[in-house]
């Protein structure tokens, strides 16, 4: 149902990409006007020719690669300042339909206006830690913490390699996009999220003092 896949969008955006569909058609029209003849060079010819000659092996070696692999970021990978007091709150995520929502018969199941709370759909299981992997007191932190061993925790960083990380630790590794920081008001890291009771708690640690979870 739309409904629900926007409402997963809203609350795991951080967690999982959804593909939404593209509705694609094709029309023939009339030509109209003067044309002219296309003197481009046709782009899978120029594949086609790159790819005999060879030259795209030279960047394909194993080492460029896995340093590419090692080195890839998002464009919207959020950076955040290390925590300097320890702050908890519940972020408010409702959101107001902009369009009605029908059956497929065209009866209106949810009105444009109502409001959709995503933690009255969504139960989120386990937490979410979020940190900065580069900097020292946050990295031996999250070592030092239980988390490491707990295979209900999903991780997200801000920084370093998600490559050399998600190898270091044995689990996938996440990075913290803009969207995510936006939609639950985070202001410095490390971050842990969790609900309980039907209510999400966001915290924000202070790690100064090399204390542990």
């Amino acid at each position: 149902m739309r409904l629900h896949n926007k409402i997963l969008d809203f609350w795991f955006s951080f967690i999982l990409l959804f593909m939404l569909p593209i509705a694609c058609y094709s029309e023939v029209l009339a030509t109209t006007g003067q044309t002219f003849k296309i003197i481009e060079e046709d782009l899978i010819e120029r594949l086609h020719r790159e790819i005999k000659k060879g030259e795209w092996k030279k960047e394909m070696t194993p080492e460029k690669v896995r340093h590419k692999l090692e080195t890839l970021k998002p464009r919207d990978l959020a950076r955040l300042p290390r925590a300097s007091k320890d702050r908890e709150w519940t972020p408010d995520l409702r959101w107001k339909l902009d369009f009605d929502v029908t059956d497929k018969d065209g009866n209106i199941l949810y009105p444009k206006g109502f409001v959709v709370d995503p933690v009255a759909y969504v139960h989120l299981t386990g937490k979410y830690v979020i940190f900065d992997p580069q900097d020292e007191l946050q990295m031996k932190w999250f070592i030092d913490s239980k988390f490491t061993e707990d295979g209900r925790v999903k991780v997200m960083v801000s920084g370093g390699s998600f490559l050399n990380l998600s190898k270091t630790f044995r689990r996938p590794i996440y990075y913290l996009p803009q969207q995510v920081v936006n939609r639950f008001k985070i202001t410095a890291l490390p971050v842990i999220i969790e609900q309980s009771r039907g209510r999400l708690l966001v915290r924000e640690i202070v790690v100064s003092k090399m204390e542990t979870p």
